[in-house]
């Protein structure tokens, strides 16, 4: 893919990532990155065609970037300096979340359904 870095997008880079980008080296970051979202062209219901831009993670850089992939240009760039924590909120403290039955409770019921959790006693 020929990519072009907006002016948007590099300002992005060197303020959040720290170093200037080259195509390269953004291009090498999408080729391993994950995608979350693919770009797609829309029409709104008053007609206006508008476009959501591909999504992508690069999980050890930590960041993420906005690309349209129909016009071939990185548009924007997310990385930790965007994060700050909610007011009040704590991390540790947060309700932890019950689990749910999963698999395994299902399995062992299904065992069960078919007699299959009984003990067999040891040939003596």
């Amino acid at each position: 893919m020929d990519l072009t870095l907006t002016r948007h997008f590099e300002k992005r880079w060197l303020e959040r990532v720290g170093n200037w980008p080259t195509i390269e080296a953004v291009q090498h970051y999408i080729a391993n990155s994950v995608q979350i979202q693919r770009c797609e062209d829309c029409v709104r219901g008053d007609g206006k065609p508008y476009r959501f831009l591909a999504i992508y993670w690069h999980p050890e850089l930590d960041l993420v970037m906005k690309i349209d992939t129909v016009e071939h240009a990185a548009v924007t760039v997310f990385s930790r300096e965007n994060w700050s924590p909610r007011p009040g909120w704590d991390a540790v403290s947060a309700p932890a979340i019950k689990p749910r039955p999963g698999l395994s409770c299902r399995i062992a019921r299904i065992r069960e359904a078919f007699g299959l959790n009984r003990k067999f006693a040891s040939a003596a």
